[in-house]
């Protein structure tokens, strides 16, 4: 009997965006963790939404299906579509077997359709630990691509991207260590996705709310401050900040508001970030959202080093300490630009969240990170209308 399920109709995402589930490859990975699905979504400038990561390192497909499958499908409303980006601890158990990890997949593709989520399929990358390891990687990707076919799913390749054709084995260029691949895989990996169109056909969503007016009312950063329209003490309107940090403007016509400028000069160390000076209050159990333009051009240290520039959304508590961090992005070196676009439930004790733009690590040469249009939503309140608007193209 064939481990392929015979054609299905083809399923397309809804607008909800995408969560995603898997192992260390897709959870935060010190030190090579740059996370591939959020460049994939930046880079798409926000048409792909990330709906949040649900991960954890050396997790096998049934350890997914078990734990993080059920919690990606708890989201209220349902994403739109789930990455199934397992298989990779799979190959490394002793008693592997093909079968066994087929059936697995396919009872996650089935309870995702069973639910109305459109499930995306995951193509390994290369393992250069063991090479019986990685000839079953090779046989695993065979299979997804003949069983994406079969039943009519798009899938996310992170083989091809960073594959040494001659030597079947991760390129030196993209190698963090002997599973992970270091940042400029992570990107590698989102950019050749993105640019295969059978794939992006499938996973375009409504662009996130961007703030545009001063006195726009979903904008939880109140007085039109997320658009940057001047500095005050060395920081933007509204903002403060902390280390070694050089703050500017920049007008563009192609944004709303003004370009903030986050100066990093060579050898600075450390970490420094700017957030707004009165963190915007919400409620425990609220849904926000953050959104924001992001362009980059922060040169790495190392192949390897931890740093860059993050985004994030922070739950805090009434004396101001952190509850629980939502990235949005990062931490990265490198250049890239796009949309951001994160969302987090508050846990217990919250009373306000504090969005923050943070630049970390060593600078190996002068670099900056750019953000425009810095919008919090409270979507809670807003309801689902919230999530997605069309003024922002």
């Amino acid at each position: 009997m064939s481990l392929l399920d015979p054609p299905a109709p083809r399923l397309l995402a809804r607008p909800l965006g995408i969560a995603f589930v898997g192992d260390s490859l897709t959870n935060f990975w010190y030190p090579y963790a740059e996370m591939w699905h959020n460049s994939l979504c930046m880079l798409s400038n926000g048409y792909i939404r990330h709906r949040g990561k649900f991960a954890l390192g050396g997790q096998t497909l049934e350890q997914i299906e078990s734990t993080y499958l059920p919690a990606a499908l708890a989201l209220n409303p349902l994403p739109g579509a789930v990455v199934l980006a397992g298989g990779t601890n799979n190959h490394s158990q002793a008693g592997y077997t093909l079968a066994s990890s087929a059936a697995t997949l396919q009872r996650m593709i089935n309870r995702c359709r069973g639910l109305g989520v459109l499930p995306i399929l995951w193509l390994v990358p290369p393992r250069q630990d063991n090479a019986t390891y990685n000839s079953r990687a090779g046989l695993w990707n065979a299979y997804v691509r003949a069983l994406a076919q079969s039943q009519g799913l798009p899938f996310i390749d992170a083989h091809t991207p960073v594959v040494d054709p001659a030597t079947g084995l991760t390129a030196t260029a993209y190698q963090g260590d002997t599973v992970h691949p270091n940042y400029a895989g992570h990107q590698a990996i989102a950019a050749y996705n993105l640019a295969r169109p059978e794939l992006l056909s499938q996973l375009i969503d409504g662009t996130p709310h961007l703030t545009h007016d001063v006195l726009d009312p979903a904008n939880l950063i109140g007085s039109g401050y997320g658009l940057f329209p001047s500095l005050s003490g060395g920081y933007p309107l509204g903002f403060t900040g902390f280390g070694s940090i050089t703050c500017s403007l920049i007008a563009d016509p192609a944004v709303f508001g003004n370009w903030l400028r986050l100066g990093r000069a060579l050898g600075a160390s450390g970490s420094a970030a700017v957030n707004p000076s009165a963190p915007p209050t919400v409620a425990a159990g609220d849904k926000v959202a953050l959104a924001c333009r992001l362009r980059h051009n922060l040169p790495m240290a190392t192949n390897t080093a931890q740093g860059g520039v993050q985004v994030t959304l922070i739950a805090l508590d009434s004396a101001n300490a952190a509850l629980a961090t939502t990235y949005a992005y990062g931490p990265l070196f490198g250049s890239a630009s796009g949309v951001l676009y994160a969302e987090a439930v508050m846990p217990a004790g919250t009373v306000k969240v504090r969005p923050e733009v943070r630049i970390t690590g060593t600078a190996a040469a002068d670099g900056f990170a750019d953000i425009a249009q810095l919008t919090v939503t409270n979507l809670t309140t807003l309801g689902t209308a919230g999530m997605s608007t069309a003024d922002n193209l």
